[in-house]
């Protein structure tokens, strides 16, 4: 299995200013808008399952994606 470093430079490689905008339809995302959403839903749940780890307990709670994605 490739490592987080190997897939990113892999990605880096491949991946040109052009094409990182570029969106193939209207109603489809460019390939930094998908990277960017996976980022941030990387970040909620790593911080929502460190949080879920300190409870006798452990629930996660649910959270609005829209308004998370609002500018």
């Amino acid at each position: 299995m490739a490592s987080h470093s190997q897939i990113h430079s892999g990605l880096s490689a491949a991946v040109t200013e052009r094409n990182y905008r570029t969106k193939i339809a209207d109603t489809a995302w460019s390939v930094g808008e998908y990277v960017c959403h996976i980022a941030d839903n990387e970040h909620i749940w790593a911080e929502r399952l460190a949080t879920a780890a300190e409870m006798a307990e452990p629930r996660i709670a649910a959270f609005e994606q829209d308004a998370l994605a609002a500018p």
